[in-house]
């Protein structure tokens, strides 16, 4: 298929990755051309983590307004669909006015002066947002017309959560459609972005005279990708190969908010994003001598065991017309059944090595000291895997991020979960960069996120 040029972006916060990418969808091929980064300056503390159950598969995009709307299936992504001229499209005002707008302009002015020197005003360009309070849902109903669907979700998006569901917009996409029992039925994926920081969002992306196309969830970006690339691993029939089915963790360790994602045979299953500080981490790791020999070894990782996989997703189911919700457990719940030994392990992390141990020992006792609250989440999160599995537990884990590259990255994550871990993607794909772009290519193992949005099919 030929090559699509475009220019695409991750926003976590007030920290942007822009990057000009070619993609060829039918070969799994991706150049990055031009990559920038903003760097976050926010110093705001991060907010508590989120967590939501979803599957994810084959869907459409979403439009932002006050109602509940899709395009049903087909595309690659969840998105908040927003063209140029995104307040006239969408409706949304951005503040602009009295305290709250003010803060909320104010704190945005650098990003939008950054967008404008590099030149981007007119660009096209789509997002994936990474924002905490965002919230998905999973449900079940029998298949129905879409306007008759669509009416349905807006007379009650409500009783599908427990905010105040006017602080956000909501939107769906078809997840897919499967025969139970005789009846046609489909599996919805919703949505739920606080309004203030879309209208945020948009506020920068009109300062800066950006054309925004589409903002898809970072989460979902990951999803994609990794089942994308999975199902690439699972037709060449190499079962050495990892990510080669598709009961698989991706951990998207950034700043200040590490995201988890579980694929269930290839489907998104689980979302979480925790709030971790890790932004000094590389200089206290770094100053631990020597450091490791193995660098290269730990961002590669090593191959895996053959990924096999059953399908159980939790689920909200309705009946008929009129859906009714039975509410899965939240993340929180999941961590909350954790006691004893459990948060024992959690408050009690290993100690830094002193002065009589070895350099190398110190480096490891730092980093799985600051790594304890993702351990405990994945440690939680298999369980209720397995609980929804038939006792089946996650194959892989795959780490992406910006910390991504830490020396002994992935053998501290096999030694404190027991499961295969490894830094990158499934089959050992990597993108490729333009000549003049070495230094970046060096960190292709950071931009999972990225490269999820690139592969969408827009």
């Amino acid at each position: 298929m030929f090559k699509q040029r475009k220019w695409i972006a991750v926003v976590r916060g007030r920290q942007w990755i822009v990057a000009k990418v070619g993609v060829w969808p039918r070969k799994r091929r991706l150049k990055v051309y031009k990559l920038l980064e903003f760097p976050d300056r926010s110093t705001a503390a991060a907010p508590k983590a989120n967590v939501s159950t979803a599957p994810d598969g084959a869907g459409g995009a979403m439009t932002a307004g006050s109602g509940v709307t899709a395009q049903g299936e087909g595309g690659s992504g969840i998105g908040l669909e927003a063209d140029a001229g995104p307040r006239a499209e969408t409706g949304i005002q951005a503040e602009t006015g009295g305290e709250a707008g003010a803060g909320a302009r104010a704190g945005e002015d650098d990003v939008s002066s950054w967008l404008r020197r590099k030149k981007f005003a007119g660009r096209k360009l789509s997002l994936a947002l990474s924002s905490p309070g965002i919230i998905t849902r999973i449900i079940t109903l029998p298949v129905l017309p879409a306007k008759v669907l669509d009416r349905l979700l807006t007379e009650q998006v409500g009783q599908y959560f427990t905010v105040n569901i006017a602080d956000y917009l909501v939107d769906y996409r078809v997840v897919e459609r499967f025969r139970e029992q005789g009846e046609e039925r489909q599996r919805l994926l919703l949505a739920a972005v606080p309004r203030k920081r879309w209208e945020e969002l948009i506020g920068v992306c009109q300062e800066a005279g950006l054309s925004l196309q589409a903002v898809d969830l970072t989460g979902d970006c990951l999803a994609h990708l990794y089942s994308l690339l999975g199902s690439r691993v699972s037709s060449r029939r190499n079962d050495e190969l990892p990510g080669a089915g598709g009961d698989v963790a991706v951990v998207g360790l950034n700043n200040d908010l590490v995201e988890i994602v579980l694929l269930s045979r290839g489907t998104f299953f689980l979302y979480t994003d925790l709030a971790v500080d890790l932004s000094d981490m590389g200089d206290l790791l770094f100053s631990q001598l020597p450091l490791p020999q193995d660098k290269g070894e730990a961002a590669g990782g090593s191959t895996g065991p053959e990924v096999t996989a059953e399908s159980t997703r939790p689920e909200v189911t309705a009946e008929s017309t009129e859906p009714e919700v039975v509410s899965e457990p939240t993340g929180s719940q999941i961590a909350a059944e954790s006691t004893g030994a459990d948060a024992a392990a959690e408050s009690t992390g290993p100690e830094v090595a002193g002065s009589g141990a070895d350099a190398g020992s110190g480096y490891q006792a730092i980093l799985e000291n600051r790594l304890l609250p993702v351990f405990q989440a994945l440690t939680d999160f298999n369980r209720f895997f397995a609980s929804r599995h038939q006792g089946k537990t996650l194959d892989t884990v795959f780490i992406t991020g910006e910390y991504a590259d830490l020396p002994l990255l992935a053998e501290v994550f096999r030694g404190n979960l027991e499961i295969e871990t490894r830094v990158g993607f499934p089959g050992d794909w990597q993108p490729s960069f333009a000549r003049r772009m070495k230094g970046s290519k060096q960190n292709w193992m950071k931009y999972g996120q990225l490269y999820g949005l690139a592969f969408r099919e827009r």
